[in-house]
């Protein structure tokens, strides 16, 4: 995971470019109460992902590698309000969830295959510089019945998962043909008249 320097303010309700925050965790006995610029923290997160290391600098010299652990936003504009910092040991393992990203077109998809992405994100355990903030899965050359499993992803040996690593992540399905119901013609029955019986001959 990298890990970002990022200036911690104290709070202040009068500028309106600071939110409030929180950091607490690893060595802090209370949680420290303190504020960062909006702009800056909604630029950090789209540039990078929350799978990153954030080193909170204190105005007081002082300064906590932490982890984004929550976010509070408005609910109609989704700008953050809040942000809560976890302060961890960067010498000690962690536990965080990674996204899965598919990486180009299946020679299987190119010949009317299905893909399924059965799963999209994986937990992993290690210490903090031995974790991906994400993992990438080439899947080009992946056929029609082939599958990739967990198994198949690139990750360090100094990082553990407890889910089965030969779970499927993608796999690619025969495509679904639909055979249209045939048609069943209606045949008409017609009705012929009955012949006119004639008139009796008058008496």
């Amino acid at each position: 995971m990298k890990i970002f320097e990022f200036d911690i303010k104290n709070r202040n309700p009068q500028d309106p470019y600071l939110i409030p925050a929180v950091i607490y965790g690893h060595q802090i006995k209370e949680s420290i109460s303190c504020a960062i610029n909006k702009r800056d923290f909604v630029k950090l997160v789209k540039t990078n992902t929350r799978n990153i290391i954030v080193n909170c600098q204190l105005e007081n010299g002082q300064s906590y590698p932490t982890l984004i652990q929550e976010v509070q936003k408005n609910i109609l504009s989704l700008e953050p309000t809040h942000v809560d910092f976890f302060a961890i040991d960067l010498q000690k393992p962690i536990t965080i969830t990674i996204p899965i990203h598919l990486q180009g077109q299946s020679v299987g998809v190119k010949n009317s295959g299905i893909l399924v992405h059965h799963i999209h994100e994986l937990t992993l355990t290690g210490k903090p510089e031995n974790l991906p903030a994400f993992v990438n899965l080439d899947i080009q050359s992946l056929e029609i019945g082939q599958h990739l499993s967990l198994r198949d992803l690139s990750l360090s040996s100094d990082v553990t998962s407890s889910v089965n690593m030969e779970l499927p992540i993608v796999s690619i399905q025969e495509p679904h043909i639909e055979i249209a119901p045939e048609k069943t013609e209606t045949v008409a029955e017609t009705t012929k008249e009955a012949p006119a019986t004639p008139a009796a001959p008058a008496k």
